[in-house]
């Protein structure tokens, strides 16, 4: 798949679309983690069978349900990095070179940004990104925004 590259602005106006759904993810995350834990032994075996099949459904069920929301958003370009802390990268290009805008659920604005190769821990304030001469949007190119 293409890769889609964003503008901060472009990035920016799918956060409150972004946290509904992280949210949503991670409560399906540990309706899964739960499901999993289950283990039930009843003394009817036909019982205990058909209770055992309704919770693999149940699981399986939640666990396609999951995977499609999370394929959605990466189709949308967005790389989601932690689930449970709500990491999202979104590629960039900033002087010819690929970097990620990077975000975190809980963050009302688009601030920060890394190498490729780095990751949260040596995030910048975009800010960094911009320069002090020119605004990042003056740094991309229209062909190269999807």
């Amino acid at each position: 798949m293409k890769r889609k590259y964003f503008t901060p602005e472009q990035a920016e106006k799918l956060l409150p679309m972004l946290q509904q759904k992280l949210s949503r993810l991670q409560a399906a995350k540990q309706a899964v983690e739960l499901l999993e834990e289950i283990e039930i032994e009843l003394e009817d075996e036909e019982q205990n069978y058909l209770y055992n099949l309704q919770l693999e459904k149940e699981y399986h069920r939640r666990q396609y349900l999951f995977y499609r929301e999370l394929e959605a958003l990466e189709r949308q370009g967005c790389i989601i990095k932690d689930i449970e802390q709500g990491l999202v990268d979104f590629p960039c290009i900033f002087q010819g070179r690929d970097v990620f805008l990077c975000w975190r659920l809980g963050e009302e604005q688009l601030r920060y940004w890394h190498e490729i190769d780095n990751g949260y821990a040596e995030r910048k304030p975009i800010v960094d990104l911009e320069g002090k001469d020119n605004m990042i949007r003056l740094n991309f190119s229209d062909e190269k925004l999807c």
